[in-house]
């Protein structure tokens, strides 16, 4: 309109407003009215009608691309409740109709529920807000800590690999190899000594299965209402598993070079620490995606698996510093991976949604119990 009419935006924009139609044949009378403009001398005269053909042109080169993006995605088949418009362009007259016939799809326009645009203003319940609405209700129940989502395929801070993520776990591998020069000596005797001073007798054994909990926090967390995971439950799994397949590869790769004979002296798999690796991955894994209050607690965990696998005599100082070094490099190289898994097996990092389902039994017979576990994701 600014174009044909050669007049400002603004004014164009308010005759589109007032005056806009697709579909110049079905006008009837008003397509016979005629807008003054007189902006210039001699002042210029517009049919309605004649705007409406230059709308009506334009309209239909937006509805055929449209079109042809829905032909490109596959889904031209499966839109079965057919096509909502929302803008301001859906409120134009004929607009609806127009797309109708050009898709053959069923057309309605979409507006704001009347119950959220009651408490907002009665100026909300219009096609043109529906999109921006819809946009503050989806960012409302996002459970991303800024209530924004990242784009398809971009990647997160946690994915995107930096030297300065190696400092950590690079000083602890180091002071891990280290140790192994004359482990029965200096600070690794002085340590097992006093270690068996304060064991004696007794030894505590919960370190077996306290080197899961980690891990098994990282994987459970994001199913609880309020905490927030900053991936899917698709990513987290894949995320762990990679973790966990580097964090064997590193602990038994060494172990099998080294040998190194253990302090109780019942084999020569001492180097590095396999529990302490394990507790270390999920305490990392949990710091990444829950944020460092819950890596605390993470972190507590191994760190008390580190001391229990010291004070059973199974390990030396170095062997623990070593597990730990290579369990916070396992969750890391982890998340470095995501993206190329992401690509590789075709994975959006939308949040997928979670149905997660448990039916107990009991069986009167043999008198026993039971529980079924279904989670579909």
């Amino acid at each position: 309109i600014r174009t044909e009419c050669s007049i400002s935006e603004d004014l164009a924009e308010k005759i589109k407003l007032k005056f806009g139609a697709c579909m110049p044949g079905k006008l009837a009378s008003l397509s016979e009215k005629v807008l003054q403009i007189r902006l210039t001398e001699p002042y210029k005269e517009v049919t309605v009608k004649y705007i409406s053909e230059v709308i009506d042109a334009r309209a239909r080169e937006i509805i055929n691309a449209v079109l042809y993006y829905i032909q490109e995605s596959g889904l031209e088949n499966n839109l079965r409740g057919g096509i909502v418009l929302t803008g301001g362009g859906a409120s134009l007259v004929n607009f609806a109709n127009l797309f109708k016939e050009l898709s053959g799809y069923e057309v309605r326009i979409g507006f704001p529920r009347h119950l959220f645009s009651a408490s907002v203003g009665a100026g909300v319940y219009n096609p043109s807000a529906a999109a921006a609405i819809g946009m503050v209700l989806a960012a409302k129940d996002d459970r991303l800590p800024d209530c924004i989502t990242r784009p398809v395929n971009d990647t997160m801070p946690c994915e995107r690999f930096s030297f300065k993520q190696l400092i950590a776990p690079g000083v602890l591998l180091g002071l891990g190899l280290l140790g192994t020069i004359n482990e029965k000596n200096g600070v690794n005797k002085a340590v097992k000594d006093c270690m068996d001073d304060w064991r004696g007798t007794h030894s505590c054994k919960i370190d077996n299965y306290l080197r899961f909990l980690p891990s098994a926090a990282y994987l459970g967390l994001g199913f609880i209402p309020g905490v927030k995971a900053k991936h899917n439950t698709r990513e987290r799994l894949l995320v762990a598993a990679t973790s966990h397949a580097s964090m064997l590869a590193l602990g038994y790769g060494f172990k099998l070079v080294f040998k190194e004979r253990r302090p109780d002296m019942s084999d020569r798999k001492s180097f590095p620490s396999g529990h302490v690796s394990l507790a270390f991955t999920g305490a990392e894994l949990m710091r990444i995606e829950y944020g460092n209050g819950y890596g605390l607690g993470g972190y507590a965990a191994a760190t008390a698996v580190a001391f229990l696998r010291l004070y059973n005599n199974k390990h030396w100082l170095h062997d623990v510093v070593m597990g730990a070094g290579i369990g916070i490099l396992s969750a890391r190289i982890g998340y470095w991976l995501l993206p190329f898994e992401r690509k590789l097996l075709k994975i959006s990092n939308k949040k997928a949604s979670t149905t997660v389902a448990a039916m107990p039994s009991y069986n009167p017979e043999y008198k026993s119990v039971g529980v079924s576990f279904v989670a579909q994701f």
